[in-house]
């Protein structure tokens, strides 16, 4: 018995103290006619009085009841008591509880199981859009599996340097990556295919003005890279053009800009019936003193800042751990041809499917539906695209 009073003891005074307010809020939502609160409150508040006198008749009485009945009492005191102070927290409490938890199963997924990733650039065209948002499998490549030729993979930047003085800092970089008051952005996020694994003899060459790549002496058939044109476009994103207000800055990604980008292009297609990308005719970027559209043709070899043809590579055997990776769409992307191989450590996940498609450039598609509210729902969504699967292709087999 000394046991049980000892453990009622403390639940009680807390339930002492906060009647009062309970109280108060009982009556403020019965006087607002805010009839469930009301009735929840009314009922939990009169289960603790009686409760209350029970359980303290029972500790002091000469013939008690016995211990077990006594101390399920004691606990459903003690979980009414609990329901009670949840009720009576403030709606905003409730909802930054409500969105605290949302968020570490968000975080707790994206890291271990489903990683959600932006499309923002075409150099995986036309199997990946600018606007597609992709999920990709954190599982796929667990358990001793490791990523094969032909799958898309999504990597984080590797020149990154993370905040490692602030282990907060580091932590929302690494598992979050979102700039938000004051915390810092994580890396960017690529996706290409991989051409090469560990073991492999990866060499680029140009034979009669074509790139061509050889794996293992073999001369690759890639039916997945882009066979169109690029077209440069100007595109505009954001939608405020003054740089601030008062001493308050405009955030980059509000203010309007007008950015040059390379969509691919089917030229046998009227610009109002492109399969990829809504184009306008205003938007073309004419070659310096000419009409004629600025074109990047398919096949013909890229060349870097420097002037070196970067498809002229190797022959590479591709260290253990190592891997070569390539946009589909290659006179649009800076992947290994540029930079070398990729350490398996930036690896965060292969491209599963595209969960949904927005023909935009803007970094979030709330800002598309302001602008064009009707237009977003007919025009913007790429609805064909929505919960399309990717599929991974034999390379060199």
């Amino acid at each position: 018995m000394r046991n049980l009073r000892k453990f009622f003891t403390p639940w009680h005074k807390k339930y002492l103290e906060k009647k009062p307010k309970f109280e108060r809020k009982t009556k403020r939502w019965c006087r607002k006619k805010d009839s469930d609160f009301c009735k929840q409150s009314k009922v939990i508040l009169g289960s603790l009085e009686k409760l209350s006198v029970q359980i303290q008749d029972e500790l002091n009485s000469e013939n008690p009841e016995n211990n077990k009945t006594l101390k399920a009492k004691i606990k459903q005191f003690k979980n009414l008591y609990k329901a009670m102070l949840e009720l009576s927290k403030s709606y905003i409490r409730r909802w930054i509880k409500g969105l605290v938890l949302v968020s570490i199963i968000i975080i707790i997924i994206r890291n271990l199981f489903l990683g959600f990733f932006h499309v923002s650039s075409g150099s995986c065209e036309v199997n990946l859009l600018v606007g597609d948002r992709v999920c990709s499998s954190k599982l796929a490549y667990s358990f001793g599996l490791k990523p094969k030729r032909g799958d898309l993979i999504i990597f984080e930047d590797s020149s990154f340097k993370y905040d490692e003085k602030n282990k907060f800092n580091y932590f929302w970089q690494k598992r979050v990556g979102i700039p938000f008051f004051g915390l810092k952005k994580g890396p960017d996020n690529f996706v290409k295919r991989i051409i090469a694994v560990p073991g492999d003899k990866i060499e680029g060459r140009v034979e009669n003005h074509r790139t061509v790549v050889y794996l293992n002496d073999k001369r690759l058939n890639e039916t997945y890279v882009n066979p169109y044109p690029l077209i440069a476009l100007e595109e505009k994103t954001g939608f405020i053009k003054f740089g601030s207000i008062f001493f308050l800055k405009i955030p980059k990604l509000l203010k309007e800009t007008i950015d040059v980008v390379h969509y691919s292009y089917d030229p046998e297609l009227d610009f109002s019936q492109q399969p990829f990308y809504h184009m306008h005719s205003y938007e073309i970027v004419l070659k310096p003193g000419t009409l004629i559209p600025w074109l990047k043709m398919p096949g013909v070899p890229t060349k870097d800042q420097q002037g070196k043809v970067v498809d002229n590579f190797g022959p590479i055997v591709v260290p253990k751990g190592k891997y070569w990776v390539m946009g589909d769409s290659r006179r649009n992307s800076k992947d290994s041809r540029f930079w070398g191989v990729l350490d398996e450590k930036f690896i965060k996940g292969k491209a599963s499917f595209v969960l949904y498609s927005i023909d935009s450039e803007e970094p979030f598609w709330f800002f598309d539906f302001l602008k064009n509210p009707v237009g977003f729902w007919v025009k913007t969504i790429r609805w064909p695209r929505v919960l399309k699967f990717l599929k991974s292709p034999e390379v060199g087999q």
